[in-house]
């Protein structure tokens, strides 16, 4: 797909400046960037400081060290981005994405952070629903853009709960409806979609009610 065939929307990302290099998750809830949207990433600037932002589409050993090496048919700054401490990028391409931001002060000193965000392509989507659940039940649609044979799996993040909630063949274009019934306990887990072309996935929050 050519990237002016997918919408043109805006995604916020708000950061605080660390005094070390500490990579970032996505947020807990089911918040996802799909290729086509632009992302307008930003710190909180202090007095004085000079911001430098570059993007990587491949992990480096040292993200420190080695200059962004993401191409401009992925991923761009929509303007120059150099002094600014928010910026705006255009995701072109599915995928897994760091950006580094590099602060200068005053006094010639620098200061780095990494981010780390995950693209998704919007042809596969996946919705869940109620998100946070309170229940005893989660439902779960999925439409792919082809015919294909899926497992969908519900996992907690730190691996200790996985169940398999269905197994079957999708039509492309049809959203094929899962209903998994079960009290969670409380915390944020995973539904992972596994088709022939693609592994995908989703987050969602159990919260208990009592």
């Amino acid at each position: 797909m050519h990237p002016a065939d997918f919408p043109f929307t805006y995604r916020y990302w708000l950061l605080a400046l660390l005094p070390m290099v500490i990579p970032l998750g996505l947020p807990a809830q089911d918040t996802r960037i799909f290729a086509g949207e632009v992302t307008v990433l930003s710190i909180s600037p202090l007095p004085g400081d000079r911001y430098f932002w570059e993007l990587y589409s491949e992990p480096v050993d040292d993200f420190v060290l080695h200059a962004g090496n993401c191409s401009s048919d992925a991923a761009a700054f929509i303007e120059n981005s150099d002094y600014r401490p928010a910026v705006q990028v255009k995701w072109y391409q599915p995928g897994t994405y760091y950006f580094k931001i590099t602060a200068l002060n005053e006094s010639g000193c620098s200061n780095f952070m990494l981010g780390k965000i995950e693209v998704a392509d919007p042809r596969y989507q996946i919705r869940i629903f109620p998100n946070p659940v309170t229940g005893n039940q989660m439902n779960i649609r999925v439409t792919l853009p082809e015919d294909s044979g899926i497992t969908a799996d519900l996992c907690s993040l730190d691996h200790q709960f996985t169940c398999r909630v269905y197994e079957g063949e999708v039509k492309g274009g049809v959203p094929v409806y899962i209903t998994f019934r079960k009290f969670l306990p409380q915390g944020v887990y995973a539904v992972r979609i596994r088709t022939r072309n693609a592994l995908i996935s989703s987050r969602v929050v159990v919260i208990s009610v009592y």
